[in-house]
């Protein structure tokens, strides 16, 4: 007996699943609508959004560790652009709880001078210098192709699909490439505040924390200051 035929949702996340770029294109289309709604409900800003649907394209349409891409999970049971919906609130809520308990409490924040971008906010005034600096060395690391893309996607805020386009592959390879880059960035930071700042280890894990939910931001300041 031949097996029922699949819904045509269920069809495009299974060639979405597969690579089929065409299929991948498609959801990410219905994705981003599906982040707008959810962003308007939360009353969450235009720059949140556009970092959910970052997050929730990596998260979902890009393959890890030789596992197929997790639009797989979608297996038909309900309509696939309520599962995106879902999926969108699920993330939005928590990437808002990180946000929170991030958060560094106004009384802590040293004033800034007229010329640091507001991106650095976030850091105390003790360990402003010392990433800041960090960070320099950490861009020192990244082979040419990772420091253009940092400069194009984080500096001159070049999507991941126009980035496919100008590098001649799929956006989900623009995304890996991004995504390493930016590991690699973060590693090689907390290596160098390690090395720097002589604080405790609950210390240590607070000011990375606040440098890892801040990095994108940070990057984008580095990535758009002039050599």
């Amino acid at each position: 007996m031949a097996e029922p035929t699949p819904s045509p949702d269920l069809a495009l996340a299974q060639a979405a699943a597969a690579g089929a770029a065409a299929a991948v294109v498609a959801i990410d289309r219905r994705l981003a609508e599906q982040v707008r709604g959810v962003v308007r409900k939360l009353g969450e800003s235009a720059s949140f959004g556009d970092d959910l649907v970052s997050a929730l394209r990596t998260h979902l349409l890009v393959p890890r560790g030789g596992e197929p891409a997790r639009i797989a999970g979608y297996t038909g049971a309900g309509p696939l652009d309520g599962w995106l919906r879902v999926t969108a609130m699920r993330e939005a809520v928590r990437a808002r709880k990180k946000l929170a308990a991030h958060a560094t409490p106004a009384a802590a924040l040293a004033d800034l001078p007229a010329d640091v971008a507001p991106e650095l906010d976030y850091l105390k005034a003790a360990y402003r210098e010392p990433v800041r600096a960090a960070l320099r060395v950490a861009l020192g690391t990244l082979d040419d192709r990772q420091q253009s893309l940092i400069r194009l996607h984080y500096g001159d805020g070049i999507g991941v699909e126009r980035l496919g386009i100008m590098y001649r592959v799929h956006f989900s390879t623009i995304s890996r490439w991004i995504a390493a880059a930016r590991t690699q960035l973060f590693d090689e930071t907390r290596r160098a505040v390690s090395a720097s700042l002589g604080v405790d280890p609950a210390e240590f894990a607070e000011i990375m924390g606040l440098v890892q939910s801040r990095l994108d931001l940070t990057i984008s300041l580095f990535a758009r200051a002039p050599a």
